[in-house]
């Protein structure tokens, strides 16, 4: 594949504005067609003119990752998805509701915990 694919979280936008004017230095656009309505109600989803969206972004994944979505919130997570193909690699991103930045001073950083919860929500 050449070219890309942005799909950015609809409620995140005015965070996003200097990813997506890269994309756009990039040719990208914002695309509304070959779309689900549902998908488009929570991700606005961006291409290349040389990206056919349809045959990248097909039906079943658009399915697929709204239900990745709202089986983070059926959880009670809040949680977003970030996704971007861009030439042959697929780069995803979740948001985190935890700090994961913020380490302990009085007691032992490590713990899988986080990484248990984490896998306990799938994708098919």
């Amino acid at each position: 594949m050449h070219g890309g694919i942005l799909v950015l979280p609809d409620g995140y936008r005015k965070y996003l504005s200097r990813s997506e004017r890269s994309f756009h230095l990039m040719g990208g656009r914002r695309v509304r067609e070959n779309l689900l309505p549902e998908f488009e109600t929570f991700f606005d989803t961006y291409a290349t003119p040389d990206v056919r969206i349809k045959d990248v972004l097909s039906v079943d994944m658009q399915r697929v990752i709204l239900q990745f979505r709202q089986q983070f919130q059926d959880n009670n997570r809040n949680k977003e998805i970030y996704c971007s193909i861009i030439n042959d690699k697929i780069y995803l991103a979740l948001t985190q509701d935890k700090n994961l930045l913020e380490p302990s001073l009085f007691q032992s950083n490590v713990s899988f915990e986080m990484v248990r919860s984490s896998m306990k929500t799938s994708v098919c």
